[in-house]
């Protein structure tokens, strides 16, 4: 979302435009990087560009178990499907890619 509002605690439940508002934060460079993400990113061959890229390809955010990870699909750069894992709270951060 481009109003710079938190999406902390329950509110990021309720939030139809967390998508929107992870791709805001991505776009901005306010997206953290967990150190696991940034293991898997090495491990599985993706650079930050591709994970910014498949985070603004995609459609829509998935809830997960906790309500706080969010899972987006998107495509890197040369149009594989590359998964993401952000937390949503009062920050976004990478959790991990597949």
């Amino acid at each position: 979302m481009s109003n710079g509002r938190s999406l902390g605690g329950s509110s990021a439940q309720r939030d139809d435009g967390v998508l929107g508002w992870i791709q805001g934060m991505a776009s901005s460079s306010r997206l953290e990087v967990a150190t696991h993400a940034e293991a898997r990113m090495r491990e599985r061959r993706f650079g930050w560009r591709d994970v910014l890229h498949a985070i603004a390809t995609a459609t829509r955010a998935e809830p997960q178990a906790n309500r706080r990870r969010w899972r987006l699909e998107g495509v890197d750069l040369s149009g594989t499907s590359l998964v993401v894992i952000v937390e949503a709270g009062y920050r976004a951060v990478l959790v991990t890619v597949f």
